[in-house]
């Protein structure tokens, strides 16, 4: 599990392993808690003291309809916003979904036209670029 994930050893067992999709809203709640239990975790281990705030904001979107705070923009710490597209990237292409490049085209159309929404508008475009380049 990434270090920006580490609140998820909080969750019930199968909470991880499952699409958010299929949560209930009681399950929802529970698993939009990880990022502060991941927080307070980090708090709690020297190591990990200087990317506190990178942890509790992973899942922030740049127009602010993220959680757990709902902040926007460069509010969001830097970290935290390449995080949530390498995240995002990682659970539209893991598990064999893709099976041509016709999908793969579609997951990064898909990512592109959150620009501005869920992702900062330059960290996006730099991460297509880069993906696209080595394609």
């Amino acid at each position: 599990m990434e270090i920006h994930d580490i609140g998820k050893r909080t969750l019930s067992e199968e909470l991880p392993l499952k699409d958010v999709s299929e949560f209930s809203k009681e399950k929802l709640f529970e698993y939009k808690k990880h990022p502060e239990n991941g927080y307070r975790i980090a708090l709690g281990v020297p190591e990990l003291k200087h990317i506190t705030e990178e942890i509790l904001s992973h899942h922030e979107h740049w127009d602010g309809s993220g959680y757990p705070k709902r902040i926007r923009g460069e509010q969001i710490p830097f970290l935290s916003r390449i995080v949530c597209v390498m995240d995002t990237y990682d659970q539209f292409t893991k598990g064999g979904m893709l099976e041509n490049k016709k999908d793969y085209d579609k997951v990064l159309e898909l990512m592109s036209s959150y620009s501005g929404i869920y992702f900062d508008p330059d960290v996006i475009k730099v991460f297509l670029d880069i993906v696209k380049k080595n394609d």
